[in-house]
């Protein structure tokens, strides 16, 4: 025999040695009983509405002062007219 048909063969036998052991019983591998479980974690809050309101103004209230800056800026200064009477 050659040497590739030796080659081949120890290839074989040690695929064959690899997977005979996991199916020699032709049953699947069962998971250790030492694995850890899932642990399970409640809460027990709810959405608050007042926190969500209030970062919602605040919200409102930071757009509706970077726009009046923004239009104080651009428009050079701001000035009231006043009319005479």
């Amino acid at each position: 025999m050659g040497r590739r048909v030796w080659s081949w063969a120890f290839v074989g036998l040690v695929a064959a040695a690899i997977v005979a052991p996991a199916t020699a019983d032709g049953s699947k591998p069962q998971p250790s009983p030492a694995q850890p479980r899932p642990v399970v974690v409640k809460v027990e809050s709810a959405f608050d509405w007042v926190d969500a309101g209030l970062g919602a103004a605040a919200a409102l209230a930071a757009v509706l002062v970077v726009a009046g800056i923004t239009l104080v800026v651009r428009t050079g200064t701001f000035h009231i007219e006043r009319s005479e009477r």
